[in-house]
């Protein structure tokens, strides 16, 4: 979509815009975001495409009747060949991610950071599954995605007492005396003085 002023008037890029309804702005962006992504590209989307039908086994659309009709999978069995490869490099050892201290003062800081870190890549999240796609993505369709980001969402549980032993009673108010105030103060909101 060309915006381009009328004939006879000179316009500034911010006056084309603003005569401009939002659909249009919108059908604008989106046209440019698809191409910027090679969406459109017809070579690239062609390549994928027969790189999906080889992966399924699909028939190579040049059979001849009488002949026979053998599908290899080739792109198959070499995708899932390389697959255990290119995960163990990332997956095998006990650290995904290692900080290298710049100097000696940095040394109990990297060591920190390569903890937390691996923790978070590692346990908190499902890195074998997200790297297995990734690459599984990339070799068969060139191009692999992952997206990172920082889940700010807070799982809350409600528990409720009823019918308390007192045995019972006393292990959850020992459970609860381990807490610090901060603790307590998430769990029950401002605190009685």
């Amino acid at each position: 979509m060309e915006l381009e002023p009328e004939e006879g008037q000179e316009s500034t890029e911010n006056e084309v815009s603003a005569n401009l309804t939002d659909s249009e702005i919108l059908n604008a962006i989106e046209t440019k975001a698809n191409e910027s992504y090679g969406y459109m590209s017809s070579t690239l989307n062609a390549e994928r495409e027969q790189a999906l039908d080889y992966y399924l086994g699909k028939p190579y659309g040049n059979e001849v009747e009488g002949r026979s009709q053998v599908v290899t999978r080739d792109t198959l069995e070499t995708i899932e060949w390389m697959l255990p490869s290119l995960l163990k490099i990332f997956t095998a050892g006990d650290k995904a991610v290692e900080f290298t201290p710049k100097g000696a003062e940095d040394v109990e800081a990297a060591e920190q950071e390569t903890s937390y870190v691996n923790h978070v890549v590692m346990q908190q999240n499902d890195s074998f599954m997200t790297l297995y796609t990734f690459f599984k993505d990339a070799l068969m369709m060139k191009t692999g995605y992952v997206k990172v980001y920082w889940d700010t969402k807070e799982d809350v549980t409600e528990d409720n007492y009823a019918n308390l032993s007192e045995e019972e009673l006393i292990m959850l108010a020992q459970a609860l005396s381990s807490l610090t105030p901060e603790e307590l103060k998430a769990l029950f909101g401002e605190l009685p003085k």
